[in-house]
This record gives C-alpha cells, sequence and structure tokens, in this order.
C-alpha cells in the first residue's frame, strides 16, 4: 500500500523575480496536500529573494548556470517521494498536487502525472490555453517527438525512484525535452487530465518570443543532439515514428543553423551527421547535393525537401 502522505519536494529555480517568487511560493503553502517540502534554488540572481518562510530550503548557485542546472541541484539535496519542478513566475491551483499525487498511487506504473495549463498575462489574468488541442496521452514518446510536451515543466509531479537518475542539461532551450527523452528510456508512461490546475505566466522576459537568435538556436542545437544520442543508443532507425519525428526536428534545426548571422560549421557538422544517421541514404543523398549549393538556394532547397518530406 502507497503511504497516505508522501512527501513531495518542490524546486523552484529563482531568477529575478521576487514578487512572482512569493506568488509561486504561496500557491505552494496553499495546496490541500500539504506534506510539501519548498526547495528554492537561486540562480545568482542580482534581485536576492525577500523569503520570509523559516520552512523553505534555500540554496544559491555561486554563477548563473540556467533552470536545469538548478532543477539538478534541488534533486541532489531534495528527500521526497515526488518531486515536482515549479518555475518562479507560475503557480498553481490549491488542488494541483492532491489530484496529482492521487494519479500518482492510483496508477504505480507511471513515472508522472500531469495537468492541463492556463496561460496568465502579468496581471495574472487568465488568457487561455497553453495548448490549443487538449490531449491526455499515456506515453512521453514517441508523442512529445511528433506533437510536442502535452504538458508544460510546472505542470508534472514525477517519481523520485525513477528520475532521481537524470539529470537536466544546463542548456536553456529544449532542455525539458531532453529530460523527459531521458526519463522516458527508464519508464515511458505517464498520466494526466484535462483538468487545469496550473498558471502558467507567458509575460516574462525569458519566455520565448518570436525572434529566435543565434544563442537560442545553438542552446536548442545542443539539447537536440543530447536527444538525437540518446535515442541512437536506445532505438532502432527502423523504428518509423522516432526515426521520422528525430529527422524533422533536425532538418528544421538545420535550417535555422543555416540561417544563423554567425555561422557554426562544427554545429552544422554535427546536426548533418545526426540527420545522416536517421534519414539514410536518401536524406543523406540530399545534405551532400544541397552542401555544393549558395547558401540562399540551399535553404531554399532545404525548405522545399521539408515540405515534401513532412
Amino acid at each position: 500500500m502507497p503511504a497516505p502522505n508522501p512527501l513531495v519536494s518542490v524546486i523552484i529555480p529563482y531568477y529575478n523575480r521576487p514578487e512572482k517568487l512569493e506568488r509561486c511560493i504561496m500557491s505552494v503553502k496553499q495546496q490541500t496536500f500539504t506534506a510539501v517540502e519548498i526547495i528554492v534554488v537561486d540562480d545568482a540572481s542580482s534581485i536576492p529573494p525577500s523569503i520570509y518562510h523559516n520552512d523553505i530550503i534555500y540554496e544559491k548557485n555561486k554563477e548563473n548556470g540556467g533552470p536545469g542546472v538548478s532543477r539538478t541541484k534541488g534533486m541532489a539535496i531534495a528527500h521526497g517521494t515526488f518531486f515536482a519542478f515549479l518555475d518562479c513566475d507560475d503557480y498553481w491551483a490549491p488542488q494541483f498536487l492532491e489530484k496529482m499525487i492521487l494519479l500518482l498511487q492510483e496508477n504505480q506504473e507511471v513515472v508522472m502525472a500531469y495537468s492541463n495549463v492556463y496561460l496568465v498575462n502579468e496581471e495574472a489574468e487568465t488568457v487561455g490555453i497553453r495548448r490549443k488541442k487538449e490531449r491526455v496521452v499515456h506515453q512521453i514518446l514517441p508523442e512529445i517527438l511528433v506533437r510536442g510536451r502535452a504538458w508544460c515543466t510546472s505542470s508534472c509531479v514525477w517519481r523520485a525512484s525513477v528520475i532521481h537518475q537524470v539529470s537536466w542539461l544546463s542548456t536553456r532551450i529544449w532542455e525539458d525535452y531532453a529530460f523527459d527523452v531521458d526519463v522516458a528510456l527508464k519508464n515511458n508512461n505517464v498520466i494526466g487530465t484535462k483538468e487545469k490546475y496550473v498558471y502558467y505566466d507567458a509575460s516574462g522576459d525569458d519566455k520565448l518570443s518570436g525572434v529566435v537568435d543565434d544563442a537560442t538556436i545553438l542552446e536548442k542545437s545542443k539539447s537536440l543532439q543530447y536527444v538525437s544520442k540518446l535515442l541512437q543508443k536506445n532505438f532502432s532507425k527502423r523504428d518509423k515514428k522516432i526515426s521520422g519525428a528525430i529527422r524533422k526536428h533536425l532538418l528544421n534545426q538545420l535550417i535555422q543553423l543555416l540561417g544563423m548571422k554567425n555561422k557554426a560549421p562544427l554545429v552544422i557538422k554535427e546536426n548533418e551527421a545526426a540527420l545522416r544517421y536517421w534519414g539514410g541514404p536518401l536524406i543523406g543523398g540530399y545534405i551532400q547535393f544541397t552542401s555544393l549549393l549558395n547558401l540562399k538556394l540551399r535553404v531554399a532547397l532545404l525548405r522545399k525537401i521539408r515540405r515534401k518530406l513532412f
């Protein structure tokens, strides 16, 4: 029989948002499920948090390393049976943990439970739903590669006995996908609900805008290469869903890399090598042929190939 009140470790990476951190912490303290430890990891903020709660574990990084580094640090000192990663500008409805723990206790085979998510603006007004097409999935792979994450980082509760073997990447883009894939190779089963118990603040400066700069492209490339290598070790190229999905991501990324102002030849070569692996002779031939063209024509042809293949 599972413990009636297992401890949940809530790990909150913090960076320069004291007011929103307080809102975030209060949403944890107001949970109907109360067996909780709160761990705040300050990612070398220039604006220190005003934490007046004696029951909070507070750690500070010596230098800014990104949310993944802070989450891994929090995991190392957490004591819970379950872990939840809550971004400091997001917050939970009071029933969130109660509902997620119940799902996990009733479904011992799953590694994670998640809820749907509201979008909120700077004034904490609900402005929509994070995923336009609400869906409940039961496996991480191939779902997140084919259709994207049905959850966000703040909307999940994980079984600690499985994920303590996994570290977050230090990259700042797609580090959540890399983490999910890493976990999926240990336990691919999840459970979710269409009910919305999480509020995702999309107004912050660190949330993705429509502008994709060179640094963002390179960060995603690091995460994507990590995912590709994990999949190479654990899946056959004959797995059509996996190979087709990662091939599409790599081709999209190659087009992004070629469009950078400051080219990164080694990163481009690494991406091309992964594409050849997953794409076989056909994709390899396309890569070889287009590499002989001028940049503008190459990008145009790769986009045409993308439309044809995907």
